[in-house]
């Protein structure tokens, strides 16, 4: 229970990159933010953020959900549609 309690006040800490973060742990699929986001798709946008140096994470973190998980899953795929 301690621990359960940890993760989501840590997920929450972090915002929409922690619900990314806890859809990709709990294997689910959740609406963020209106727009549901399946948990290959959070991998994507976790791996994308991580990834992603200072001022890049600002500018992506002012996108919309859409546009973040497009971009994500399209750099994942090699920029392929």
């Amino acid at each position: 229970m301690a621990h359960e309690r940890a993760a989501e006040e840590r997920w929450a800490a972090e915002g929409r990159v922690g619900s990314y973060r806890r859809i990709v742990e709990l294997h689910s699929a959740v609406t963020v933010e209106g727009l549901l986001v399946d948990a290959w798709t959070a991998g994507a946008c976790v791996a994308l953020y991580d990834a992603l140096n200072e001022g890049n994470r600002e500018r992506w973190l002012a996108m919309p959900v859409a546009q973040q998980c497009e971009v994500a899953v399209r750099l994942v795929m090699g920029g392929r549609r």
